[in-house]
């Protein structure tokens, strides 16, 4: 939450947040990787714990495709 808080305060002052959003969007598509992956593989989650997860595995995922594409908030 706090690099997110950075790259938000950055967005909003007008200074330059690729590094801190490249580095987000990293952490953000290796967790779901490793998480979604951990869900979607244990027998152990219901069928629509493993559904909502996965949209939101994938919300992610839409959302760094579209934050690191066009990076300027203004």
């Amino acid at each position: 939450l706090t690099l997110a808080a950075i790259v938000l305060i950055q967005g909003l002052l007008k200074t330059d947040i690729k590094g801190p959003l490249a580095f987000l969007a990293a952490w953000s598509i290796a967790y779901w990787l490793i998480r979604g992956g951990d869900i979607l593989i244990d027998s152990q989650w219901s069928i629509g714990f493993k559904a909502i997860h996965t949209v939101l595995m994938f919300g992610t995922f839409a959302l760094v495709a579209l934050a690191l594409r066009k990076p300027k908030l203004s």
